[in-house]
């Protein structure tokens, strides 16, 4: 599997053209086989046998973050509190019809095709991924989310110190109260349609206006409101204190302000002359705009009091971090799973499954390996490059690789070994900020 990750990763072509890959790129103890042999192998495959991978992944995961921590304790400096695992989903659309997950469901792409969702859990720290669930694509992350986290809690995850971190299309008032049963730390974008949510922000619109709640290394005003939640224990219940942090970019309010009245003054020179509006335009200001009693369109100045409201606004629930810049600044460090699923689907060429029920699970577990591969190299090369003194050519980890495709072994015809050729600076360079040993064997065997 991991030969046939590393070809997904370097390649992403079919299965069936591994054996003349494979033939033509020298990998330790790697056998050639046939794209229907890789059809029984992959076939073999079950959800089980990914999670006992992952799990092991998370071990590895959990026992570095013990180590770092420790580092950190002796060397008495300041270590990291939590493991934090980014938990997200993508849709993966299909053409086959025998795959019994595929459903249609919201994908923003080919939404013509019926899809399955994969949701994966990348960790903080080393951006391993370390958790993956395979779900129908009907099923929306809200709905998904309580089945997540009992997946992990029964799967016999290691959450300790960890907090699970997602954005708000996850987030209910029924799964936070899940996740506060199961005992497991959180960090979750909230919707700002939430009525609480709205009238916490009308309350503290002045103190998100105050240069008193600024962070200006961070560009955002902040302020913190508690929220008082039951837990059902053996003993009764069980009363509970969390943060909802409300934020306000003070940039981001104008340029959404000022975008937001160029098209308001478009539409209405449109409506006030008859012209037609396109349905987007009118979507998007039909709730700041009225017709008064002279049958002329004027600004809704009410709408537009409560759109300033809540313009650059952001809010996160959290039971474990209270400190609202400190929860703000590890909610964007969420990223690193949208930069795993781009790299699954656009870089990795694996944003369509191009298989059958009997594969698919297999195809997955594929997808997975070869994407850790990428979110290691990435990892170990950010690293390694101040330690070292050294720049990913470009910054661009798919440029490295098409520079060390340089890197080539001869066969003379009347020899039993391959030479290896003279490396260039730029690509030992490269394997350095991987972290590989770039002194080769002058001679390989077959």
């Amino acid at each position: 599997m991991l030969r046939l990750a590393v070809y997904q990763y370097l390649d992403g072509g079919s299965m069936d053209c591994f054996e003349q890959w494979a033939s033509q790129h020298w990998l330790p103890k790697a056998r050639t086989f046939s794209g229907q042999r890789i059809s029984e192998m992959l076939s073999k495959i079950t959800h089980q046998d990914i999670t006992s991978h992952l799990k092991l992944r998370n071990h590895r995961c959990v026992e570095h973050f013990n180590k770092v921590k420790t580092q950190a304790e002796e060397l008495k400096k300041p270590g990291p509190r939590f493991r934090y695992l980014a938990l997200d989903s993508t849709a993966l659309s299909t053409y086959s019809v025998t795959i019994s997950s595929a459903a249609y469901g919201y994908a923003k792409q080919n939404p013509e095709l019926r899809q399955v969702n994969f949701t994966l859990g990348v960790d903080y720290l080393n951006g391993d991924v370390c958790y993956a669930y395979e779900s129908e694509g009907s099923i929306t992350d809200k709905s998904v989310y309580p089945h997540l986290m009992m997946d992990l809690h029964h799967n016999g995850y290691n959450l300790q110190d960890t907090v699970i971190v997602t954005d708000r299309g996850y987030q209910s008032i029924y799964n936070i109260q899940r996740l506060l049963d199961i005992e497991i730390n959180y960090v979750c974008g909230v919707p700002l349609t939430e009525e609480s949510v709205k009238q916490l922000f009308e309350r503290y619109k002045s103190s998100l206006s105050n240069p008193a709640f600024l962070n200006g290394r961070l560009k955002v005003a902040a302020r913190t409101s508690k929220e008082l939640w039951k837990k059902a224990t053996d003993s009764g219940p069980l009363h509970l204190s969390t943060s909802l942090h409300l934020y306000k970019y003070p940039e981001l309010a104008a340029q959404q302000a000022i975008s937001l009245h160029q098209k308001i003054e478009e539409v209405l020179e449109k409506k006030n002359s008859g012209e037609k509006l396109h349905s987007a335009d009118w979507s998007r200001v039909r709730n700041y705009i009225v017709e008064n009693n002279k049958n002329v369109w004027v600004k809704n100045i009410k709408g537009l009091e409560e759109f300033l409201t809540r313009a650059g606004c952001f809010a996160i629930r959290t039971n474990c971090i209270e400190d609202p810049f400190e929860c703000l600044a590890v909610y964007k460090q969420r990223q690193i799973v949208e930069t795993a699923f781009r790299q699954m689907k656009v870089l990795n060429g694996n944003n369509r499954l191009r298989c059958t029920e009997r594969t698919y699970i297999g195809k997955l577990l594929l997808f997975v390996i070869a994407q850790s591969l990428r979110m290691r190299m990435l990892y170990t090369v950010k690293e390694n490059e101040q330690r070292l003194d050294l720049d990913l050519p470009g910054d661009s980890l798919d440029k490295a690789m098409a520079i060390l495709k340089g890197i080539m072994a001869i066969r003379p015809p009347s020899k039993a070994v391959w030479a290896g050729r003279p490396i260039s600076k730029k690509a030992r360079d490269i394997l350095e900020l991987l972290g590989i040993n770039n002194k080769f064997p002058r001679n390989l065997k077959d």
